[in-house]
């Protein structure tokens, strides 16, 4: 139930107000259809998606030690992965997509891609989560040889984590080449299609055109 909540919380406050936007344009609907379509696919997306979650989330957490950790992290990186071959295909959802402006974390992506980089950030998440649930157990009398281990651990092993990340991208962005000649010209068309009732080769007869037109310019890349 949490993973659904939290999943539906998530989807309405983030992405409800952009999917009405797109909604209403690129389907000529109003806002007052714009809207319940958007919060329809929130709630129909969101729920399912949350629910596998929390689910896999609760059995990564069942390995003793460090190994809940790494689970939790690798149930979460498969989630988001889950997500982009599923409906409705959401590419950015994942934890990489929140560091698009920190390139010295970004370098993770060199050794496993976006879900490298997922993965990095849900082992600091989990490892962070680890200590403050054994933190609060400790502080209402749970306290045990091993949760008075797993606190100190688990701290030590998400600073780990975060420097090496940090130290791989300091070393991997001065290694790099900078760009010799890093501008180009990008020509955007926009056939002005009025309607999605528009003939599928009408529509493609306006994006030549408006293609031809920019291409007379010769720019290096036409959107």
């Amino acid at each position: 139930m949490l993973g659904a909540a939290f999943a539906l919380e998530l989807a309405l406050l983030v992405h409800a107000a952009w999917l009405a936007e797109v909604a209403a344009g690129y389907f000529s609907l109003s806002p007052a259809a714009a809207w319940p379509a958007a919060l329809v696919l929130c709630g129909a997306t969101a729920l399912p998606m949350g629910a596998l979650l929390g689910l896999a989330l609760r059995a990564a957490t069942r390995p003793p030690g460090a190994g809940s950790i790494a689970a939790s992290a690798a149930a979460w990186v498969a989630w988001e992965s889950l997500t982009r071959i599923s409906f409705p295909f959401y590419p950015w959802i994942g934890l990489a997509a929140t560091q698009a402006d920190v390139p010295i974390v970004l370098q993770a992506a060199s050794l496993g891609g976006a879900p490298g980089v997922s993965l990095v950030l849900a082992l600091f998440g989990s490892a962070l989560g680890h200590a403050w649930v054994h933190r609060l157990r400790s502080e209402s009398g749970e306290r045990t040889p091993r949760s008075a281990l797993a606190l100190p651990l688990a701290s030590a092993f998400a600073l780990v984590v975060a420097l090496a990340t940090l130290l791989y991208g300091a070393i991997r962005l001065r290694s790099s080449e900078p760009a010799h000649d890093p501008s180009c010209s990008i020509a955007a068309v926009d056939a002005s299609i009025p309607s999605p009732e528009v003939p599928e080769g009408e529509v493609l007869a306006r994006y030549v055109e408006a293609s031809r037109r920019a291409a007379s310019s010769s720019p290096d890349a036409i959107v």
